[in-house]
């Protein structure tokens, strides 16, 4: 008898309890409308795909949408399947920018006008990671793809650092983080609890060193590339059609974005740096801050203008692997690509490989590039022409 009183009043507080609950969020809704997304779930982006119903409400129009919970003006809709073998294109805002189906900075636009017997929808999320764009993958079988092509890894690694620990979720977290992050009870715990640290705003165009103390991103990025790989193997195997991964081009003319100064000598020298414009020899560099993502920069710097390319490329991947607030991939995800695309245990023709480096080399110049990371007209062209040719073997199509 005890223990049915005590289930009952334990029955009885949860539901007062979710009543409570309900009604807070009903008044702050009323009086605030959404609360803001946490950053760790802007980066996912939020994104779904779902098939339009008709206006008539008599059940689905053909038309499958992307649709996103931040920013309705990047939606977009495509029709049903026509006569063309259909390719979608997955990824960032290396894929598409902004609204619409994307610009001349955008490759699957040259993928198209390449492939005019190929239909190629543009599927860029700008603000999406590999965690969310694997769910959009996993859910894209109703645009009946013949072939899907992922080109994504530098979201995971750019802004992902916050109170000391990496914010990016795990594939698994998404959906129930992106439920909590429409509660004004959970958004309030959260900010009070794990503040967002770094900045938000867009450093892609900076030329700027950014210094920190925070070494969290080069202490961490293991477990970034662990959960990189792990949603990059879900996308292959939810998807509905065949998978090319692509590697990954960054602005090797760029200088890296965060500097790990751990004592007011290397602080010194990274004002320095941005004073002279990064006029510095590496030995003083390295006498002020260690091996650090902006010494191996002007080293990478200095080894192209000596000629010699191999030293270049494997000082511009240390730039990478020491910046402390990375806006570009690490050159470790491109080899987690091509693991992933010859993993033997991936069943036959569902994996393979676009690889942008014999076109672009290791350390590719400036004039392929708007900023730090995203395409120009220039390598946008020369990105699609990459593809072009793998796209078409793994189709069996000819020009």
């Amino acid at each position: 008898m005890k223990k049915r009183l005590l289930s009952r009043r334990i029955l009885y507080g949860l539901l007062t309890a979710l009543l409570l609950f309900s009604a807070v969020e009903v008044s702050m809704y009323a009086l605030y409308g959404a609360p803001d997304l946490p950053l760790e779930l802007a980066l996912v982006g939020l994104a779904r795909l779902e098939r339009e119903a008709d206006p008539g409400g008599r059940g689905a129009a053909g038309r499958v949408c992307l649709r996103h919970d931040w920013d309705a003006r990047l939606d977009l809709c495509y029709p049903a399947k026509g006569p063309r073998r259909r390719v979608l294109v997955f990824g960032e805002s290396s894929v598409r920018r902004g609204p619409g189906e994307g610009s001349e900075n955008d490759f699957p636009v040259w993928l198209a006008r390449g492939m005019p017997e190929v239909e190629v929808l543009n599927l860029g999320s700008p603000g999406q990671n590999s965690a969310g764009v694997a769910g959009l993958v996993a859910a894209a079988a109703p645009l009946e793809p013949d072939l899907v092509v992922l080109y994504l890894g530098h979201n995971d690694f750019a802004q992902v650092v916050f109170h000391g620990d990496v914010r990016t979720p795990w594939l698994w977290q998404v959906p129930a983080l992106s439920l909590l992050a429409q509660s004004h009870i959970y958004a309030g715990l959260r900010a009070a609890l794990l503040p967002d640290r770094g900045p938000r705003t867009d450093l892609h165009a900076n030329s700027q060193l950014v210094p920190t103390a925070d070494r969290t991103a080069i202490d961490r990025a293991p477990d970034i590339l662990g959960r990189y790989a792990e949603a990059l193997r879900a996308a292959v195997r939810d998807s509905p059609a065949p998978v090319l991964i692509s590697t990954l081009i960054r602005n090797a003319d760029k200088p890296p974005t965060g500097v790990y100064t751990p004592d007011a000598a290397c602080a010194a020298m990274v004002d320095r740096l941005m004073q002279t414009g990064m006029n510095a020899e590496p030995a003083e560099v390295a006498a002020a801050c260690g091996d650090s993502s902006v010494g191996a920069w002007i080293e990478a710097r200095q080894a192209l203008q000596r000629g010699q390319p191999e030293v270049a490329a494997g000082r511009f991947a240390a730039s990478l692997r020491l910046d402390a607030l990375p806006l570009r991939a690490p050159m470790e995800s491109d080899d987690i690509i091509r693991q992933i695309a010859a993993d033997t245990e991936i069943p036959a023709g569902r994996a393979g490989l676009i690889d942008l480096a014999p076109a672009f080399g290791p350390t590719p110049r400036n004039d392929f590039f708007i900023d730090i990371l995203h395409p120009s007209v220039e390598g946008a062209q020369r990105v699609a022409a990459t593809m072009i040719p793998p796209i078409r073997a793994a189709l069996s199509v000819t020009q």
